[in-house]
């Protein structure tokens, strides 16, 4: 097992014992198989209720080889392409994983119209 494989289970050993923390999950090129030897580790964590702190403390857990980011605060666009191609890790409840999947799909439906109506126009008007 690699250097970043061994440090990527410690961080998600130690985030969740963090009470907060719902889910994480490897999304990117390494999720996908896109990977270059250099390419690095994108970590999405799923938290619920946290404090600013607590997210500060997540997001301590990153360096220059793991990027560690907070779902919540992810575009929904990446929100998205997280749960369709990301691989998760951890979960501590499958129902709110199953929720969140809905809730993201719908939004996502919900924005790709109105930028397909956005696109549409602007061709059209140019």
């Amino acid at each position: 097992m690699n250097e970043a494989v061994l440090k990527i289970n410690k961080i998600v050993s130690e985030l969740s014992e963090i009470l907060d923390v719902s889910a994480i999950f490897i999304f990117g090129s390494r999720a996908t198989g896109k990977a270059r030897k250099d390419s690095d580790y994108d970590l999405a964590v799923l938290t619920k209720n946290s404090s600013e702190e607590t997210d500060l403390e997540i997001m301590s857990y990153g360096d220059e080889m793991i990027d560690i980011s907070l779902f919540s605060r992810l575009p929904l666009i990446i929100q998205f392409n997280v749960l369709k191609e990301g691989k998760l890790i951890y979960c501590r409840d499958k129902k709110e994983i199953y929720d969140l999947k809905v809730k993201i799909l719908r939004s996502y439906l919900d924005f790709s119209s109105f930028m397909k109506r956005f696109y549409t126009r602007l061709i059209n008007n140019v």
